[in-house]
């Protein structure tokens, strides 16, 4: 079966209330994201991101350095997905190629106003912890404040549950899955929170889990939840007990405009 045809409902509401015309076939991608927070606080709200706490996402292209925290790390080369923003606040999708110079703080090639996703896509692991963020001060490979992106050794893929949406698509999201970790005894509150172009963040979709329950999965493919263009969206996260850890998983098909 066609997209389009599958998701005829969406098109139609999308260009009832958006005024665009757009087609699942015409882009043929699918949309996962994934993070988890290793360390969430007593009732303290973070992001579902390694990173930890809630990132600040800029106005202007304000994220333009990395560096790892192993000097051994040089010659790596690693994949960055994220977007520019213009004037309007219109985003553009890029994807750039980096390469490692172990602590030493090197520039991107393009400097981004989002930066949604990073891995390794070579055949040699690194070692150290890589971190992009704004033109800030580094310590031994480490920014001093205004990471945007972590990327540990052990996944060679950062973990963010967390993306935007470019000018030129649209996305649902019809799979939401939150889990957590059974090794804390605790219970987790969990949003899946949507910021459309120059608004607030709004709660979309909540639940609670325990670790005993441990995993939730909401899937609903006759009534997802429409992102529109340049729009942010996340998954917060509350814990009940220190050293909880959370993880979320959510995703679905993109749209283009045409």
């Amino acid at each position: 079966m066609r997209k389009d045809d599958k998701y005829q409902a969406e098109i139609n509401i999308i260009n009832k209330d958006y005024g665009h015309r757009v087609s699942f076939d015409l882009k043929n991608k699918n949309l996962r994201k994934f993070g988890r927070n290793n360390d969430l606080s007593n009732g303290v709200e973070e992001t579902v991101w390694v990173t930890g706490g809630v990132e600040s996402l800029p106005t202007d292209n304000l994220i333009t350095h990395y560096a790892s925290s192993d000097i051994a790390d040089t010659d790596i080369s690693l994949i960055v997905e994220g977007h520019t923003i213009d004037g309007s606040g219109n985003l553009t999708f890029v994807t750039q190629v980096i390469t490692l110079q172990g602590r030493t703080k090197t520039a991107l090639g393009t400097p981004l106003a989002r930066c949604t996703r990073c891995y390794n896509a070579g055949s040699t692991s690194f070692a150290g912890t890589v971190r992009i963020s704004r033109d800030v001060s580094y310590s031994n490979g480490v920014p001093a404040s205004d990471i945007h992106l972590t990327v540990l050794a052990t996944d060679q893929q950062s973990l963010k549950a967390a993306t935007s949406i470019s000018s030129t698509d649209y996305w649902l999201v019809n799979t939401v899955i939150f889990s957590v970790k059974r090794s804390a005894s605790t219970t987790i509150d969990f949003k899946l929170q949507l910021r459309l172009k120059n608004g607030v963040w709004r709660t979309q979709f909540a639940t609670g889990i325990s670790s005993s329950q441990s995993v939730y999965e909401f899937v609903d493919e006759d009534n997802p939840l429409i992102i529109p263009p340049n729009s942010d969206v996340r998954v917060e996260a509350i814990s009940s007990a220190n050293s909880a850890t959370a993880d979320a998983i959510f995703g679905g098909p993109l749209a283009l405009i045409y």
